[in-house]
């Protein structure tokens, strides 16, 4: 049963036992930290590669973005990796003592945001109406204008640092007539001149879904919500705590879902995008149901073929085809906005998330709490 299932998972003895290869081992696992440290009978460790100079690295769980970056002024964090725009380009990180203790930067992984329609709702079944809808809001301003240039509009579903996305795939520019148009062309105008469009009785009026708390969801909310009001449609935004609005999400009882992907390198595109998992009933990732025989032989072809280049070929189809469908408004690849303390040096940043590894971080030659680089031997 999933009682007993779920039983064996959190007691089994196995499951409480943290195993690893690399230069460091969980000593502490808690609802307030989780602190490591280095493994100095590592199998490996005078390779500057795998590094491991620290004595200890702990992970503190703070539930408030603005409480760690104020824990991170006043010393008690070392890195904080979930800086707000605000901060970052604010008087906060610019006073004399935030410069004498932190520095701030950006990277870049895959990570993208994403408007998601449901499929099964009778305004975003015709392709026509989605890509009208991707012409209503003008991203690359908005880009500009919130992440202050930093972030880049995304395309279509592969990682965006990856080869196998297509970076030749334009971006859906802003024409709001050429929305007006395309949604005319569906069948959806304004009939009883109520201000809101309509087809077959049925008004364009539908609910933007977004987790309690994330204020970058809201703000897009808002402004896509006064975008397309001149267009005659209607959207009504709607936040839930997480754990309901997932359930929704997987229960396919939304209308249009405001979330993120953190794609690998080159991950398996299938659980997304292939049919099989479109089914009704099905607690998938496809939760848009989205199922198109062509995206379904791009996948199943990508999964077989070894040769690199010609899979990277069928990648860039894969890109062109979905976003030739518009199942999502894909949006932007955001930069991880981060503050490190000065003292420590060797950081290294990836664009495999989280974006950074702290292997090879050390402190200068006498600091205590770590032991020489090997450069210092």
């Amino acid at each position: 049963t999933e009682e007993e299932w779920a039983k064996n998972v959190n007691e089994n003895p196995h499951n409480n036992e943290y195993i690893g290869n690399g230069p460091y081992r969980i000593t502490t696992w808690s609802t307030q930290y989780v602190e490591a440290e280095r493994y100095d009978d590592y199998w490996d460790k005078d390779n500057p590669k795998y590094g491991g100079y620290l004595d200890t690295i702990r992970w503190r769980y703070i539930n408030d973005d603005n409480a760690a970056f104020q824990a991170a002024i006043n010393g008690e964090l070392d890195l904080f990796m979930r800086l707000k725009s605000e901060d970052y380009f604010g008087e906060a990180t610019e006073t004399p003592e935030f410069k004498k203790r932190l520095y701030k930067g950006y990277l870049y992984t895959g990570t993208y945001g994403y408007t998601a329609w449901n499929l099964k709702r009778p305004y975003f079944k015709d392709n026509a109406v989605r890509e009208a809808l991707a012409h209503a809001f003008d991203m690359k301003n908005y880009v500009k204008t919130q992440y202050h240039g930093l972030a880049r509009v995304v395309t279509g579903p592969p990682n965006r640092c990856s080869l196998a996305y297509d970076k030749t795939v334009p971006y859906p520019e802003y024409d709001p007539d050429l929305s007006e148009e395309l949604l005319a062309e569906a069948g959806w105008y304004d009939r009883d001149g109520d201000g809101i469009i309509d087809k077959d009785g049925i008004p364009f009026e539908f609910e933007f879904l977004y987790p309690t708390g994330n204020e970058a969801s809201k703000t897009f909310g808002l402004k896509y919500q006064e975008a397309v009001a001149d267009l005659g449609i209607k959207v009504n935004l709607a936040n839930l705590e997480w754990a309901t609005y997932l359930d929704r999400v997987l229960a396919r009882d939304f209308d249009a879902i405001n979330m993120a992907w953190v794609p690998g390198i080159e991950s398996d595109p299938e659980q997304i995008w292939h049919s099989k998992w479109a089914k009704e009933g099905l607690k998938s990732s496809n939760f848009i149901s989205y199922a198109d025989p062509e995206t379904d032989r791009l996948i199943e072809a990508i999964q077989r073929e070894l040769d690199h280049d010609k899979r990277m070929d069928l990648w860039h189809q894969f890109h062109r085809r979905v976003a030739s469908l518009h199942p999502y408004f894909f949006m932007s690849n955001v930069p991880r906005k981060f503050t490190m303390a000065r003292r420590f040096r060797g950081f290294k940043t990836s664009v495999i998330s989280p974006g950074y590894s702290l292997r090879q971080v050390y402190l200068p030659a006498g600091t205590p709490g770590t032991r020489a680089t090997p450069e210092r031997d």
